[in-house]
């Protein structure tokens, strides 16, 4: 079946077509659900939108771009960037790769298992 979000969502549409108010479906979700009912703001909003004419219980699309930067091909270069030259620093690495900061750092210590010790990036064995 689909996720608790969902579920809840169906019943909160359902019961908006029955004429329930939100005070009332917050007060049925949290009987049944309990610990897992959807915050008062979702179960309201839900219910505002399901009023002013929503049909889809599912969660609306997100904004945004996925992030590109964390690849195998740059990884790759930062690796054969990092093993020429131990003593370069995040920043300059940015400018050189065109790549984020944290997602630098964020390869070098998850996909390269490197950390920065006495100004030079070293294996974590090593440290």
């Amino acid at each position: 079946m689909c996720d608790k979000k969902t579920e809840q969502r169906v019943v909160i549409k359902f019961l908006v077509k029955r004429g329930v108010s939100s005070a009332e479906i917050m007060k049925q979700l949290t009987d049944v659900y309990k610990d897992d009912c959807l915050k008062k703001t979702a179960v309201y909003e839900s219910a505002k939108r399901f009023r002013e004419g929503r049909e889809s219980v599912e969660d609306d699309s997100r904004e945004g771009a996925p992030s590109t930067s964390l690849t195998a091909q740059n990884v790759d270069r930062l690796r054969v960037r990092v093993l020429g030259d131990r003593r370069v620093s995040l920043r300059m690495l940015e400018d050189e790769l065109g790549i984020n900061k944290e997602t630098i750092r964020q390869m070098l210590h998850e996909d390269l298992g490197m950390r920065k010790l006495c100004a030079k990036m070293v294996p974590k064995v090593l440290s």
